[in-house]
């Protein structure tokens, strides 16, 4: 016996270890997917700050400009300064600004007044140079001559390019030319350094470079040239492929993630440039290399010393389990009798539980069938009251022959509506008696054949009663239902609805029945004109035994049991319409594909 449990003791062992190992292996991997998506969403959160940053700073810029030319432009003075074409004057009222503008941002190299037909007339970053004409490549300045309208975007030069802010200048109300202010890229890039440790490169698409040939060699890659660039990019310029969002650079003995999608547009949206920005991710590497290790690390030292508990822990237990065996050997002599007992009072109990339920279904049934009797009695009792009140009036003369024949055919027909109402209160009693026999058979009817059944059945208490009613049938398909089952839910609503508007005495009261249907499903809506129902109780009434007519001996199981014939019996759908004006209970069923 010893024997089998310590070769137990040790297979459990190995198993646990093993366990220990492959639970170890999985909480490694989870963890390095972990760190991996973490990696990946600080470099994804990394390239969105970058165009947030990127795109706050170009519209500042923007904005900017244009409040400093509008500043400008405001001065009467200087437009008619413009206008007399005074240069000197023009010179002295820009002059300060300029100046303001440039310490402000060195980066501002072009401020030029031109006139309406595109000439240089002063140029506040180079005086001496004037009265020459508008070159092709301005772009940004014809639209603006062309539209008289601000114009904004970058335009490449022969060596270098800028971020052009054009705004009209207007004269009498008349145009006679433009301020230009031009801002070179390197603004863009210096600023965002400050995001984070990054690298830039400025690429220039078709660039002419025929001039600067002998002097400077520019990089090339696809229709860029790399005209300006940190370390980075200046050594690896040729590893970097413009078609795909991002490249991984080593560079320095670090490494970097290179975003190439952050483009330089002219007026015309159309990319002229491409900002490269340089991501260094040595860092995060590093740190994800440590923190895999030391989760590693964590994890041998856990498992050892969970190791190590449970050999103590085996060999404590095996001990035990050696001194209870004699116990257990004894139990096990008398546990099969106890099962017995155990299980006949299980029997005993559910059976008990059984009769309760069946007890409190039964008590359901009678409730209902109480209440779907109430109308037909009453029906009957109201033709034994006419028929008596005629014969106390003396409504036919027995002696008349025709009068005997009316009373004849009046008794016949009076004798006819108590037999329909005693078959409906029987054929109530068949009804709710194979209620919850799961045998009942369904078959195909129209929606509206329900209906008319339950308004056969009522409409002589609604007429009774000066209540009205309309019904709007749609055209519909056929539908498989417990017809009876169906009838009885539409005549306990019809039922609810009239007794609701005889207790409020509503003024002119009336009941409306629609069918109608999609493409799924087909529709009864059954709605009063009565004062609706209570906000504060409109959750509860689909629960059993709640009921708003406890005086008059309401058993809260009319709606209750409509819901489930109509859910669990049909896979339909019962509910009260709230946002209807009028209360409405729409009834749907599932269209047979």
């Amino acid at each position: 016996m010893n024997t089998n449990i310590r070769a137990t003791k040790n297979r459990f062992f190995i198993s646990i270890i093993l366990i220990l190992l492959v639970a170890g292996g999985v909480i490694s991997y989870v963890q390095y997917k972990t760190i991996i998506s973490e990696e990946t969403n600080t470099l994804s959160l990394q390239h969105k700050n970058i165009h947030r940053s990127y795109d706050f700073l170009l519209q500042k810029l923007e904005e900017d400009l244009f409040a400093h030319a509008k500043i400008l432009l405001q001065s009467k003075e200087l437009r008619e300064a413009i206008y007399k074409k005074d240069r000197k004057k023009v010179y002295e009222l820009c002059e300060p600004t300029y100046k303001l503008l440039q310490s402000n941002n060195p980066y501002l190299k072009i401020m030029t007044f031109r006139l309406h037909d595109g000439t240089s007339f002063l140029r506040l970053h180079n005086p001496q140079m004037f009265g020459d004409s508008l070159h092709p490549s301005r772009e940004t300045i014809i639209q603006t001559n062309k539209e008289q309208i601000q114009s904004t975007g970058f335009e490449v030069g022969k060596l270098n390019m800028v971020y052009r802010a054009v705004s009209p200048i207007f004269y009498n109300e008349h145009y006679i030319g433009s301020l230009e202010l031009g801002v070179e890229p390197d603004y863009l890039m210096q600023a965002l350094k400050k995001v984070g440790y990054l690298q830039y490169g400025l690429l220039v698409k078709n660039l002419d470079t025929s001039a600067a040939l002998e002097k400077i060699s520019f990089s090339k890659i696809g229709d860029y040239f790399l005209v300006k660039s940190d370390p980075l990019f200046a050594e690896k310029i040729d590893k970097i492929n413009l078609n795909e969002h991002q490249t991984k650079l080593a560079c320095c003995g670090r490494l970097y993630t290179v975003e190439s999608d952050l483009d330089l547009l002219n007026y015309k949206k159309e990319p002229v440039a491409k900002i490269l920005v340089g991501f260094d991710i040595h860092t995060i590497l590093t740190r994800t290399e440590e923190h895999l290790l030391n989760s590693f690390l964590f994890i041998i030292v856990v498992i050892v010393l969970i190791g190590v508990l449970i050999h103590f822990g085996l060999n404590f237990f095996m001990k035990r389990l050696e001194m209870t065996q004699q116990q257990l050997h004894e139990l096990n002599q008398t546990l099969e009798q106890k099962v017995r007992e155990q299980i006949k009072k299980n029997q005993l109990q559910e059976q008990h539980m059984l009769q309760q339920s069946r007890m409190a279904q039964m008590g359901e049934l009678l409730s209902m069938i109480a209440h779907q009797w109430r109308q037909p009695l009453s029906s009957i009792n109201a033709i034994i009251i006419a028929t008596r009140l005629r014969h106390t009036l003396k409504d036919f003369n027995l002696q008349n022959k025709s009068d005997q024949e009316n009373l004849t055919a009046y008794t016949q027909k009076q004798l006819d509506s108590v037999e329909e109402n005693v078959i409906n209160l029987s054929n109530t009693i068949d009804d709710f008696r194979d209620f919850y026999k799961p045998s009942k058979q369904k078959r195909f009817a129209f929606i509206h054949e329900p209906i008319d059944k339950a308004l056969d059945l009522i409409k002589a208490s609604l007429k009774s009663s000066l209540i009205s009613y309309k019904n709007e049938y749609a055209d519909t398909p056929q539908i498989t239902m417990h017809f009876n089952e169906v009838t009885q839910v539409i005549l306990n609503l019809l039922q609810n609805a009239m007794e609701e508007l005889l207790e409020h005495k509503t003024k002119d009261p009336m009941i409306s029945l629609k069918t109608y249907s999609d493409e799924d499903n087909v529709y009864i809506e059954i709605c009063d004109n009565g004062p609706g129902i209570d906000k504060e109780i409109v959750s509860k009434v689909f629960d059993p035994y709640f009921s708003t007519k406890e005086k008059k001996n309401g058993s809260g199981l009319g709606l209750y049991m409509s819901k489930m014939i109509i859910e669990e019996h049909h896979e339909g759908r019962f509910y009260l319409k709230e946002d209807s004006v009028l209360t409405c209970f729409v009834i749907s069923f599932k269209q047979v594909q």
